[in-house]
């Protein structure tokens, strides 16, 4: 693995990385995102057009909606384009719409048969019942949210942005302190991922 062999290269463990670094996290927040997977790259210049996120929690909301299918373009970033919703409000993983349902007022079982229908594209490929319309429409949660689970095709979750992004800001602190330590051991980003 790259950072294990940037610790030996460095002297300084993973570990010992202080993941509050203010130098990298400016670089990412900044849109710097060369430490990263080229596909998530890609998506996430796209999508710092739309927002700019300024903490690394809005980074991984953006880093975790871009895991997911019919997630972000032409739903969620028209949300926010639009001024319906702010990111913060968007429920970017399977844990997300579980806990946003659940902490609604309805039952542990409603909450994870809806997250688990949005996750596998049911909605999408067969509508929303009556039922669970009705019962989100009586809960404490956002007007547009039945139409955003609707054009879902496959919802992420929220382990793997997290590994992404620890990663990333890894990958950035020795390349931002130690240049040559960080050419030396990667010759190509793509590879490392």
């Amino acid at each position: 693995q790259a950072c294990h062999r940037l610790g030996i290269e460095t002297g300084i463990s993973p570990e010992d990385i202080d993941f509050a670094d203010a130098e990298v996290k400016m670089i990412l927040l900044g849109g710097d995102l060369s430490c990263m997977k080229e596909k998530e790259a890609q998506f996430l210049e796209s999508a710092f057009m739309t927002v700019r996120p300024r903490s690394y929690r809005e980074l991984l909301k953006l880093m975790a909606i871009g895991h997911g299918t019919d997630t972000w373009r032409d739903n969620a970033e028209e949300l926010i384009e639009l001024g319906i919703a702010e990111l913060c409000d968007v429920p970017t993983t399977r844990d997300e719409l579980f806990s946003l349902i659940a902490g609604g007022g309805e039952c542990d079982g409603f909450a994870y048969d809806v997250m688990r229908k949005t996750w596998n594209g049911h909605y999408r490929e067969n509508g929303m019942d009556d039922y669970t319309v009705r019962t989100l429409g009586m809960l404490d949660l956002p007007e547009w949210l039945p139409g955003y689970l609707l054009r879902i095709h496959y919802l992420g979750w929220g382990a793997l942005p997290v590994l992404e992004l620890k990663y990333t800001i890894l990958l950035t602190y020795y390349k931002t302190n130690y240049p040559e330590a960080f050419d030396a051991v990667v010759s190509n980003i793509n590879d490392v991922w």
